[in-house]
């Protein structure tokens, strides 16, 4: 880029510090910089390049909550706008979601699963990858029947139905994600739910917006619901 007319320089550096919201940082030394702010503008930097491919390594790991939304909302629409390949090493499910197209699990140095997000995230291939992914909860369990690709499963002597490529016979691992499941009072409308089942509430952990609740109803299952549901 040796030789470019230095207005047209200043240019792209005056819409790349707005693209990120770095506007204000312009003038500020290096060493005056947040560990966030060092990090919006390395990352500001390197795509300014226009390179094929990008490769971050926890990128937003030094932001607070807030800042680290901002900046994957960010990172999400320039992907689109430079149709850049991203290739991330991240911990945070959260962005991954958010960001990734295809995911690959590694776990102890060894590829542990591969393929799409909602593949990866929603038919975990192994019991590593389900727990990596954090499905909150997960039972030894046996096909009992199927028919039409549905299947009746057995829980510790409750009966689930679910589909699945298993076979009856086959000792499979059952894995209910928490937001999955819903949480009704006795006296409430009955659900259209495939699988209902009579438990009873035995602990709540506030988080935040959502609550985690405990429910015995045969086995051992943790629901995760919004604190207003359970406040109501």
């Amino acid at each position: 880029r040796l030789g470019r007319p230095k207005n047209e320089i200043t240019r792209e550096v005056d819409e790349m510090l707005d693209r990120f919201r770095i506007t204000h940082l312009k003038d500020r030394k290096p060493l005056t910089l947040s560990g966030g702010e060092q990090q919006r503008v390395a990352i500001a930097r390197s795509i300014i390049v226009n390179p094929e491919i990008l490769l971050m390594d926890e990128p937003f790991s030094a932001l607070d909550p807030v800042s680290r939304d901002d900046f994957v909302s960010d990172m999400k629409r320039v992907q689109k706008e430079e149709d850049l390949t991203i290739v991330q090493v991240s911990h945070s499910r959260d962005e991954v979601y958010a960001l990734a197209d295809r995911i690959a699990v590694i776990i102890d140095g060894s590829l542990e699963s591969e393929g799409d997000v909602a593949e990866v995230f929603d038919r975990p291939a192994t019991i590593k990858t389900a727990r990596f992914t954090g499905i909150e909860n997960m039972f030894p369990a046996t096909v009992v029947s199927k028919e039409n690709g549905v299947a009746l499963i057995d829980i510790s002597g409750s009966g689930i139905t679910a589909v699945t490529d298993s076979e009856p016979g086959d000792k499979v691992m059952a894995c209910i994600r928490g937001t999955d499941i819903t949480i009704l009072k006795r006296d409430e409308i009955e659900s259209s739910a495939r699988n209902n089942f009579d438990g009873k509430v035995k602990e709540i952990h506030f988080n935040g917006p959502v609550a985690r609740i405990g429910v015995d109803c045969g086995f051992y299952i943790e629901a995760i619901v919004t604190d207003r549901s359970v406040k109501e």
